[in-house]
């Protein structure tokens, strides 16, 4: 049997997003559960409910899914993590911007996690452009200590 979280992901995922934030303390388990779901979509619809819901008490479990199979799954962690990102993201942020995938998304959430204001790279920039400015940002993430 399908939680009422589930039912609403199923019929419409826009309006399950923004039924479960604005009642994020009634639907909080419903949504925790479905962070771990086989249904890609309802994996993304629970991240963004917790991003809504400024959720972010639910970061290590968010976390958890930052190398889903799943891109849209993906582009909603990196979304959680421009709004609930600690320093501890730093390495994986910056790991996940030399693949290329969500560049823009992916600065925006290292600006969150370090503090700092570093180089932004645009999705349609160059291969060799997005390698010069992930390695600035490498080095200014070095200098303030943020990477390992």
């Amino acid at each position: 049997m399908n939680t009422r979280f589930q039912d609403l992901v199923a019929e419409n995922w826009t309006r399950a997003v923004a039924e479960a934030s604005f009642n994020f303390s009634a639907y909080e388990p419903e949504v925790i559960a479905s962070l771990g779901a086989i249904d890609p979509e309802e994996r993304s619809a629970a991240v963004a409910v917790a991003l809504e819901a400024n959720a972010c008490h639910l970061h290590d479990r968010i976390l958890a899914l930052f190398h889903d199979e799943n891109e849209h799954v993906r582009h909603e962690v990196l979304e959680y993590i421009a709004e609930c990102g600690t320093p501890k993201d730093c390495d994986k942020l910056i790991k996940h911007l030399r693949t290329h995938e969500h560049s823009f998304n992916t600065c925006l959430a290292l600006v969150r996690a370090s503090g700092l204001t570093g180089p932004v790279i645009d999705d349609d920039d160059s291969d060799l452009e997005k390698e010069r400015l992930v390695s600035e940002w490498e080095l200014l993430l070095r200098k303030h200590g943020l990477l390992r």
